[in-house]
């Protein structure tokens, strides 16, 4: 699928699945966001927000389509610096900022 189809399927979805993808380096890449019902709980001392881990949530449609760019770009940079590196056969001592 090209980037172009993908980001046309992300523009016109609604459906309740997380965006996956594989980069070049056939690692799976998946956006877990999700939204999540917290509870406040009051003690003596504080206020704390909890939720059940173990709870279907519901995807957040919307974070999933405003992170995908910036996170497809980002796993394809980082595909690209680690080929390189690889391909840097006898280079010692190279730190990449």
């Amino acid at each position: 699928m090209k980037e172009r189809d993908l980001l046309k399927m992300l523009k016109n979805s609604n459906a309740d699945t997380l965006v996956i993808w594989t980069t070049p380096l056939n690692l799976p890449i998946v956006q877990p966001y999700r939204k999540v019902k917290y509870k406040n709980v009051k003690t003596a001392l504080q206020s704390v927000q909890i939720n059940d881990p173990y709870a279907k949530h519901n995807v957040h449609v919307m974070r999933q389509k405003s992170a995908f760019p910036p996170n497809f770009i980002h796993s394809l940079d980082s595909t690209h610096m680690l080929m390189t590196a690889l391909s840097c056969e006898g280079v010692r001592d190279c730190f990449v900022h």
